[in-house]
């Protein structure tokens, strides 16, 4: 995940996220940020970042959502956020550890 942070007078005013790419980060500063310095860094996103991102993704495609909203497997009973970051910007449909789908 990357953000884009805007500063003003050498300090960090404000922060955009959620960017899937630096490029799409660099995009979007580039179009919107109306401060001269601006800067794209990327994070690892925190569990609740993850969750959140499953919900969104959800809501804006119209996906039903199969994964757990704690990210503890309905099946094995695992955590599958924690190690699987970079995969929860997509639908989730199954356990990563014990395989168990979420959508039969």
């Amino acid at each position: 995940m990357f953000i884009t942070v805007v500063y003003h007078e050498h300090e960090p005013s404000e922060v955009f996220g959620d960017f899937d790419s630096q490029e799409a980060a660099t995009q979007w500063a580039t179009n919107h940020a109306s401060a001269d310095a601006w800067e794209v860094k990327e994070i690892k996103p925190t569990r609740q970042h993850c969750l959140n991102a499953q919900k969104e993704y959800c809501k804006q495609t119209g996906a039903p959502h199969f994964a757990p909203y704690d990210g503890i497997c309905y099946h094995c009973r695992k955590d599958i956020v924690t190690g699987y970051e970079e995969k929860w910007s997509g639908l989730i449909t199954g356990c990563p550890k014990c395989y168990q789908s979420y959508c039969d």
